[in-house]
């Protein structure tokens, strides 16, 4: 599932350093089984098979990813935009409309943030530290997906 997901992603037009793009998808890929729970108990309880705009607003209000500082609200409506856009003829089903993120747009989007929360605010130095601080400092402590 990962390595589809990543097919239909963005990132390489933001990551140029292919070393550290290449880093980022071996985090996520170790990481997959718990943000793909993560994103299935989101969708659970939004627009399945997707999470909805506003869902994603209070996902990152709950994960504390929100600080006023280098992620505010409307850097969270920046990264869901870009995301969410497809380019380069990618043609979207019905099953991906524009006001909602898809698996893959989620896997892009955390990674958007993280790059706005501590890579642009010079505290981390790499989009695979940035991501590894965001997953383990916030997502996954604080996500708690519901159990089934």
């Amino acid at each position: 599932m990962f390595n589809d997901d990543i097919k239909w992603w963005k990132v390489s037009r933001f990551i140029k350093d292919e070393n550290d793009r290449e880093k980022v998808e071996k985090l996520l890929a170790k990481n997959f089984m718990r943000i793909k729970r993560i994103f299935t108990s989101f969708i659970a309880q939004s627009s399945f098979p997707n999470i909805s705009w506003i869902d994603f607003g209070n996902f990152c209000e709950k994960c504390k990813i929100i600080d006023g500082k280098g992620v505010t609200l409307a850097t969270v409506d920046r990264a869901f935009i870009a995301a969410n856009v497809a380019v380069d003829g990618q043609k979207l089903s019905e099953d991906n409309p524009t006001n909602a993120l898809s698996r893959f747009e989620f896997l892009e989007i955390i990674l958007r943030l993280a790059q706005s929360k501590y890579k642009e605010t010079g505290i981390c130095s790499t989009y695979e530290e940035s991501l590894n601080k965001i997953l383990e400092e916030h997502i996954f402590p604080l996500a708690n997906p519901e159990p089934w």
